[in-house]
């Protein structure tokens, strides 16, 4: 389910700057920033980098009871997560102003498409029943802290929570 869903919102998302640029190739790509053996991850220029920071599971709805009638019928079967993803323009060689260009279409996309389900994706995943996104605040500590785990140097980024719900 973790890759299921970061892949279908990378296509999502590479439709969206497909159709806005008349482009043909991928500029989101699903990657590590940084190697273990800390060699840059990510292969080509100018893309804008999904990469999975955090995973969580989500207690609101555990131990929900189905109810009939006021007996229970048992517990459903939902699978509810949360994925810290963190979306990071790479654009080298002196394009900081693309970059933040990128940033903003990122973030233009993701707060006017922040759900998608089977209702309104033909292409979404059958594992899969609903997926929202939310954008994280990160502080100028946390958000330091964040890149000086991963191992990189800054680049334009926001981070997102995606929360997957699903059926079992």
């Amino acid at each position: 389910m973790i890759f299921e869903s970061i892949n279908f919102l990378s296509v999502q998302m590479n439709q969206y700057f497909r159709n806005k640029f008349h482009i043909n190739e991928d500029v989101v790509i699903v990657s590590d920033l940084i190697n273990q053996d800390g060699s840059i991850a990510i292969k080509g220029e100018n893309k804008v980098i999904i990469s999975l920071i955090n995973i969580e599971h989500n207690l609101t709805l555990k131990n929900n009871v189905r109810l009939k009638y006021g007996q229970i019928l048992g517990e459903d079967n939902k699978t509810d997560l949360n994925f810290s993803l963190l979306f990071s323009c790479y654009f080298p060689n002196n394009n900081y102003g693309e970059s933040l260009k990128f940033i903003s279409y990122v973030t233009n996309y993701l707060q006017s498409n922040y759900l998608f389900s089977n209702k309104n994706s033909i292409d979404m995943p059958p594992e899969i029943d609903e997926i929202t996104l939310t954008m994280l605040n990160y502080n100028l500590e946390e958000l330091s802290n964040l890149w000086r785990t991963l191992g990189a140097k800054y680049m334009p980024s926001v981070v997102y929570k995606l929360n997957v719900s699903s059926s079992n």
